[in-house]
């Protein structure tokens, strides 16, 4: 009496092998995952070798209709067996006595050979010995449903200097796990200044393919980021993203003009997020979005004082107009041919126009825009002939705080002194070359 039946499922076809002459079992490999220390064995291929005899009680009919179908499915390599049972005493061996898709892979019937048999399968008989070999692999997955996990990570650097990272990861789930199940474990981190690499910048942060498509249990993931420059946090699914800020000093105001370009592409409305809020306060400009390169910029100009004094007051230029005065030449004309006779008037003084203009950041008073101390005496202020333009925006910013004022007050003088010439006086020498006042010379404010 036979020690052992085999009873083989493809599909809907079973055949049971009431007597297995002989059954061999040996492991061809073992799999070992190197990743980790120590290694795990993630699975074992094993091999059995059988020879039975084909029939029993089943009618020579029944054997050989379910052997055609064999030999399509097996000789032609089509298909393998769904499940293998072998059975001691009408029981299956325990531990590898049954093989079947749930908990096994790639069971395949290899070297299939039928014994005292014609060529064509209609002319088997009942109780014709075959021999072949089953092969099955066996794999023992983590925690995580984790049979085999592998990955490469590499750096890299452009000509920049900027850096970048890869990931590849290569794994195999248990049969019929999706390997999206371990998705934190196939991306890279993307710490702030870093972005996602097309066509890693997903929301998911790697691209999936699949080798043995439509199992989803097997795959390569791939993770891509790359350090940008000025550390620079961009959302998910940006492909790259600049900050170019740049600053330009405005002397004639006393202000430093700052240009804020921002850009950003991979987003599919960019400017509903990162671009607007990149806006700085009191900006003054605006943005753009292209909506077929899935591309958003922005450009703002904001305006600060490089310094202040007296107030807000950011600049004061002043000019000095000078008549140096003395007595008018007039002439009497003559008749018969003679010379016109010059004539001398009275004396005048000499006379100095006096022009300001002070420059403001936002100021909210008068006070904050305080007027030039006059001239120092002998000179005398001609008030009849004093224009004073009170504050008014000259150059608008995004917000009130950018709005650059003005104010002009042309003022008239005359000098008191007919002995001396004013040019030749230091006070006013000194006074005549401050054009431009600064921090330095607020002592010649109100």
């Amino acid at each position: 009496m036979a020690l052992y039946t085999l009873k083989l499922t493809t599909g809907a076809n079973t055949e049971t092998f009431d007597r297995v002459d002989s059954l061999g079992l040996r492991e061809v490999e073992r799999v070992w995952r190197k990743n980790v220390s120590p290694n795990v064995l993630v699975a074992i291929v094993y091999e059995w070798q059988v020879e039975a005899l084909l029939g029993g009680n089943t009618a020579p009919a029944t054997v050989r209709s379910n052997l055609a179908t064999w030999m399509t499915n097996f000789a032609a390599l089509r298909t393998g067996p769904t499940s293998v049972e072998i059975l001691s005493g009408g029981s299956a061996i325990s531990g590898i006595g049954t093989i079947s898709t749930t908990g096994w892979e790639d069971i395949q019937i290899t070297d299939l050979a039928f014994a005292d048999a014609a060529d064509d399968p209609a002319f088997l008989k009942a109780h014709t010995r075959v021999t072949f070999t089953i092969r099955g692999r066996k794999p023992f997955g983590d925690g995580d449903s984790v049979c085999e996990f592998d990955q490469v990570y590499a750096t890299e650097f452009d000509t920049a200097g900027l850096e970048s990272r890869r990931l590849v990861t290569t794994v195999k789930m248990v049969a019929g796990v999706a390997v999206t199940t371990i998705a934190s474990q196939l991306k890279l981190a993307k710490a702030v200044g870093w972005v996602r690499v097309a066509p890693t910048n997903t929301t998911t942060g790697y691209v999936l393919s699949y080798p043995n498509y439509p199992r989803t249990d097997e795959a390569v993931a791939t993770s891509i980021v790359r350090r940008l420059g000025g550390s620079i946090a961009l959302p998910t699914g940006a492909g790259d993203g600049t900050i170019v800020e740049e600053v330009q000093d405005d002397p004639r105001y006393g202000v430093n003009r700052k240009t804020r370009r921002v850009s950003i592409v991979g987003l599919d409305s960019p400017l509903s997020g990162w671009v607007n809020s990149q806006e700085p306060t009191g900006g003054r400009g605006g943005t753009t979005h292209d909506k077929s390169a899935r591309r958003g910029s922005g450009t703002w100009i904001t305006v600060e004082a490089v310094s202040t004094f007296k107030g807000l007051i950011t600049r004061v230029r002043a000019r000095y107009d000078l008549t140096p005065g003395g007595r008018p030449v007039g002439f009497r004309p003559m008749t018969g041919g003679i010379q016109p006779v010059i004539v001398l008037g009275d004396r005048e003084p000499a006379r100095c126009t006096e022009t300001v203009k002070l420059a403001a950041l936002a100021p909210a008073s008068l006070d904050e825009v305080p007027l030039p101390i006059p001239l120092p005496a002998p000179w005398v202020l001609d008030s009849t002939r004093t224009v004073d333009t009170m504050p008014e925006i000259v150059e608008e910013g995004g917000a009130k705080a950018m709005n650059i004022w003005e104010r002009t007050i042309r003022r008239s003088y005359v000098w008191d002194d007919p002995e001396s010439d004013p040019r030749l006086n230091d006070a006013f020498k000194a006074r005549a070359m401050k054009q431009w006042l600064d921090a330095d010379d607020a002592s010649l404010l109100a």
